[in-house]
């Protein structure tokens, strides 16, 4: 998630996500849709006592659904550790083989919170964070190029990573990829106050909470003659209360007790979503697709950007168009030049990606 460029693929084995977000690994720069760009290999077993199927299967499935191409291979009797090996060598090789590096790749997306490092994606580079301006975007005509190169990029793993991103990107409905860092949660019970502790701050009016009697300020001492502990939470102490069920309650009003009772009949509402990683600064996100010589890009938090174009992926002698979000910021032929080619020649030392100009694209003015 802080570099894909240099990649075919990536072979976590390992599939649940979130042992990234350890103190240890999590550096508040960890962006899950990054991981759109490349194809992940990965195996559980169903007995491992530390990321047991049960628990990874929802986070491959968030991937999935949010357009990250995930070759999923669980195993329901392995534990931690690598005696699935001899399944599933065949598969992974036959992962590898056909899952060669594209070195420059149609559909992209990157999003980062530092444009001094980790700002690049193979052609696209995310110059300065910022909104972009709500008025009509000009067209640009800034351009700068370099020698267009001989070596053509592989582009046969192209359209075996059309993906549900590639997909919606290519039919312009980019502003729909959902953001990877936020997991939708499934329904909960809310009863209909707001706590710290068993200390309630808040009851929502018309709610269950409010019918029973509960008033702000309440402290819910005890559930059904069982006393609480002033730690837990109110929504945790019912969470195993069936709802229609009778619930007793008496709580300290005013230094007073009070008991109240009625039926546990809480609404059932969609969960917030989880946020996986922490996020340590704001962050900026471009959405692309190449089609011959146009490229549209969606953009969130990105004040400017830089396409940098090779010759085996444009053609040097039409013009190149770029729509971003939904508005033609660039229309026009690029010239070429040698500074160009020489600057990215030596900073990537890659023969598959040789750049013939640099198309700077400035979203505030």
């Amino acid at each position: 998630m802080h570099e894909t460029t240099p990649f075919a693929s990536f072979l976590p084995l390992n599939g649940y996500l979130m042992v990234l977000a350890s103190r240890d690994i999590d550096d508040g720069f960890l962006f899950p849709n990054n991981l759109r760009n490349k194809p992940l290999f990965a195996v559980n077993g169903g007995r491992d006592p530390l990321y047991p199927t049960a628990v990874v299967d929802p986070y491959i499935e968030h991937m999935k659904r949010g357009g990250v191409s995930v070759d999923y291979h669980p195993q329901p009797t392995a534990g931690h550790n690598t005696a699935w090996w001899p399944d599933v060598k065949e598969t992974f090789e036959a992962f590898v083989r056909e899952h060669p590096r594209s070195p420059l790749p149609d559909v992209l997306t990157w999003e980062t919170s530092d444009t001094s490092a980790r700002n690049r994606a193979h052609w696209l580079v995310i110059d300065r964070l910022g909104t972009r301006s709500p008025e009509r975007l000009p067209l640009q005509r800034e351009q700068s190029a370099s020698l267009p190169g001989t070596q053509a990029g592989d582009r046969r793993a192209t359209s075996r990573r059309a993906s549900l991103s590639g997909e919606r990107l290519a039919t312009g409905d980019a502003t729909s990829l959902p953001e990877l860092n936020d997991m939708p949660q499934p329904p909960s019970a809310d009863f209909g106050v707001r706590s710290i502790g068993m200390r309630i701050n808040r009851v929502v009016p018309g709610s269950n909470a409010d019918r029973i009697g509960l008033r702000t300020g309440d402290v819910l001492v005890r559930l059904n003659d069982q006393s609480l502990p002033a730690a837990l939470d109110v929504a945790d102490a019912l969470e195993d209360t069936p709802p229609g069920s009778r619930i007793d309650l008496l709580v300290a009003r005013e230094n007073l007790p009070v008991e109240l009772s009625g039926i546990y009949q809480p609404q059932i509402v969609p969960g917030p979503p989880r946020h996986l990683f922490a996020r340590a600064a704001p962050s900026g996100r471009v959405d692309l697709v190449r089609a011959g010589n146009t490229v549209a890009a969606t953009t969130r938090g990105v004040a400017a950007f830089t396409l940098l174009l090779s010759p085996d992926q444009f053609d040097f002698g039409k013009p190149v168009k770029v729509v971003a979000n939904g508005r033609t910021v660039f229309e026009g032929k690029v010239e070429k030049s040698v500074r160009t080619l020489l600057k990215f020649a030596a900073a990537d030392n890659d023969r598959t990606m040789l750049f013939g100009a640099e198309l700077h694209l400035d979203l505030s003015r």
